[in-house]
């Protein structure tokens, strides 16, 4: 609420008079505290402000007014006038009375206000009092101890400022040096990000540089392919069967040599109680009922030895996935996605394994995997033939020599030839009949002896059936050709157009359902010679 300027003009005096009276009383009391002295200082004018208000607001309410009245006026107006004097007197009372309360009320504030100024001051006062005494006991502390401290501990302490302060120094110096050292290592950063990103541009723009000459380098390729000439002339049959019989004998022979001592072998094979003791290399190959009848007959383990030999070299170096003995897998990949299923290409792909089998590189690395097919086949057999792991260079030569080597050799020529050969097991079921003496090598499993049509066997009268396979040692060799006699919607399981031919017969240990009858071995009963007398019939070649 504003003041009236009349009560600004009364006050201004009373703040001078209040500010010289304050000054007064700070000047009586300057020996006293600093705290109370500013303490009147503030509280002195309020005061005095307040009782000039109250003397000016009672001297405008005693204080006559002055009514002038002429002789012209009339008694109406005057005591019109007199009404609105009083009413003016009134207004102006009111107005007064209000101001005063404010007043009251400011000073009422500034007195709650004062009260905790003197407060704070008294609280500040003291602790003002207690550094005081604090300051003078620790300036009585360091004078006591100035006295008692020596010239030469004060040159002590001045000695370890110093070099408390070259320290400092060294320590700025190497912080600038570092600094720089700093920027330096900042700059260099920056060069490399941007040789780095030179780098990476020049990576990018050659490695489209390189997908640009990887396609054509593929289209070279298939150019090339196209105009290879066609491989016309096909690999006799007789030389790959006589080559497939040739490995395995030499398959028998190595066995043999292996297994002279047939009760080690059976020892060996007593010491397998599950499928899960074969080695790694034979895992999948046995069935449980073909290992306990390998240990119930220990005169069929050899078979079971060259059984695991021939699937082992089945996967490693025939199978018709690889195309070539050796080949990686790019290659590979390479003529797979070229492929097609149709004779030319075939030669094509003939012509051109057979230019690599010709790079010494590919020869090298060959021979290479040659050594680690050995290496493989030999550990895992060392578990069946031998009572000691360690290696016999003998046995394993021979076994690198007289099987791997041509069975690479082999697969390298069934691979190169334009012709579609396969290993297979030629029976469907695991029933044997008597007509599978003609398309198959069979031998019994309780005496190894080979079975013929001629052999005295019970034969099942309305399906032929003898027995039941067992493991096909040896798995047959097959070609198949484009045959121009098929007739029309025949299909075989190498598709429309073709047919199969046999190359070189499966080798299959059965199980007879009697065992086979015998002969007498009387001189007398026997006679003159015969071919029975080799499990044969008089007037036929035993087989």
């Amino acid at each position: 609420m504003e003041k009236p300027q009349e009560m600004r003009q009364l006050e201004r005096p009373s703040k001078v008079d209040s500010s010289e009276k304050a000054a007064e009383t700070s000047t009586k009391h300057a020996s006293g505290s600093e705290d109370e002295s500013g303490f009147e200082e503030i509280a002195t004018p309020a005061f005095r402000s307040l009782q000039e208000l109250d003397l000016r607001i009672g001297h405008k309410l005693t204080k006559p007014m002055p009514i002038k009245v002429t002789a012209k006026t009339s008694s109406l107006n005057t005591e019109t006038s007199v009404e609105d004097d009083c009413h003016g007197h009134q207004t102006e009372h009111s107005k007064l009375l209000k101001e005063l309360k404010a007043a009251h009320r400011e000073n009422r504030d500034q007195s709650l206000e004062l009260r905790d100024v003197k407060k704070q001051n008294a609280i500040a006062h003291e602790k003002y009092s207690n550094l005081r005494e604090q300051n003078s006991q620790l300036r009585e502390m360091l004078q006591a101890r100035g006295e008692k401290i020596s010239r030469g501990e004060k040159a002590k302490y001045l000695e370890h400022f110093e070099m408390l302060e070259s320290h400092i120094s060294h320590l700025q110096y190497e912080r600038k040096k570092r600094e720089g050292h700093m920027e330096f290592l900042t700059e260099q950063t920056r060069e490399a990000n941007e040789e780095k990103s030179s780098l990476e541009s020049e990576c990018r723009r050659l490695q489209r540089q390189v997908r640009e000459l990887s396609s054509n380098l593929t289209e070279a390729r298939d150019d090339l392919l196209r105009l290879q000439p066609m491989m016309s002339q096909q690999v006799p049959d007789n030389e790959i069967a006589d080559e497939y019989a040739s490995l395995d004998q030499a398959i028998v022979g190595w066995i043999d040599d292996q297994t002279e001592d047939s009760e080690l072998l059976e020892e060996q094979f007593d010491k397998i109680q599950g499928l899960d003791d074969l080695p790694d290399l034979f895992s999948g190959s046995l069935s449980n009922d073909q290992l306990r009848a390998a240990k119930k007959y220990p005169e069929s383990q050899p078979m079971v030895l060259r059984y695991l030999i021939h699937r082992s070299l089945g996967r490693s170096i025939f199978d018709k996935e690889l195309f070539l003995f050796g080949l990686d897998d790019r290659t590979i990949a390479l003529l797979k996605g070229i492929e097609e299923d149709s004779t030319t290409l075939k030669r094509y792909r003939s012509e051109t394994l057979s230019s690599i089998l010709h790079i010494p590189s590919f020869n090298a690395e060959q021979s290479r995997q040659a050594c680690l097919v050995s290496d493989t086949l030999y550990s895992a057999l060392s578990h069946l033939t031998h009572s000691s792991s360690e290696k016999n260079s003998n046995s394993y030569d021979s076994l690198h020599r007289s099987i791997t080597q041509p069975a690479i050799a082999l697969s390298n020529k069934v691979h190169l030839s334009p012709g579609s050969y396969k290993f297979t097991a030629p029976v469907d079921s695991a029933q044997i009949c008597i007509y599978h003496t003609k398309s198959m090598h069979l031998l019994d499993l309780q005496s190894c002896k080979p079975i013929r049509a001629e052999s005295t066997l019970k034969i099942r009268e309305d399906d032929g059936r003898i027995g039941e396979e067992m493991l096909v040692i040896a798995p047959a060799l097959v070609r198949t050709q484009a045959s121009r006699d098929v007739n029309e919607g025949s299909e075989d399981a190498e598709g429309r157009g073709k047919s199969s031919k046999l190359v070189s017969k499966a080798t299959v240990l059965v199980k007879l359902d009697e065992p086979m009858g015998k002969r007498s071995r009387g001189i007398k009963a026997l006679g003159a010679w015969t071919p029975s007398w080799f499990g044969g019939v008089e007037g036929t070649a035993g087989g």
